[in-house]
């Protein structure tokens, strides 16, 4: 009998939406434009290829500012995207995210993507249990609040890889972030040693 997920791999999620410079223009509102998902090997601590999964906004249109931001472009992610609903199915076969933890750089991307999901009646792709990474950090490092990732990848000496705003990018910077953790806590004392 299953007693929960399988921890040997999280899937790192790193969202990217519609923005703007200032307020949204009248009858648009935040959309994903693109999913950034990063497999880690949790037993390996190394990462897998990360991919970005490009979503059609349905209600906003992709600004100026956002490409500017993000590098992707309305017809990019028009002609090369998928709908919420498609988006969601293509993770849960690709990755069977349902068996396995999740996590992000902090609690938006859950919960943005909890709404989204709720609101375009698309199927929630991943399992019940989340890894917010951003909070495991501060708290690793005694910060006393969270950090953004580009702060966090240059406390750590760790060199930005791609493009920040990318989800592709930050799902994999992420990555290298939580593998630093995890490389801390094997360095330092073991708080469960092994059983002879």
């Amino acid at each position: 009998m299953s007693t929960g997920p399988n921890l040997e791999t999280l899937l790192i999620i790193d969202l990217e939406c519609t923005c703007w410079e200032g307020q949204p223009p009248s009858g648009q509102s935040k959309e994903i434009i693109e999913i950034g998902i990063c497999p880690l090997n949790i037993i390996e601590r190394c990462p897998e290829e990360p991919e970005s999964i490009l979503v059609i906004p349905s209600e906003s249109e992709i600004s100026e500012f956002c490409t500017n931001l993000t590098g992707w472009s309305h017809k990019e992610v028009f002609s090369k995207g998928r709908t919420l609903p498609e988006a969601c199915k293509y993770i849960m076969k690709k990755y069977n995210a349902t068996c396995f933890p999740y996590a992000a750089w902090g609690e938006f991307d859950r919960c943005h993507l909890f709404y989204e999901c709720s609101k375009k009646k698309a199927r929630f792709p991943f399992y019940d249990s989340f890894i917010n990474i951003k909070n495991l950090f501060s708290i690793c490092n005694r910060l006393g609040r969270g950090r953004g990732l580009a702060t966090a990848l240059e406390k750590s000496s760790i060199v930005l890889d791609g493009q920040h705003h990318r989800g592709r990018d930050d799902a994999l910077n992420t990555a290298y972030l939580m593998i630093d953790l995890l490389e801390t806590f094997d360095r330092g004392s073991k708080l469960f040693p092994s059983q002879s």
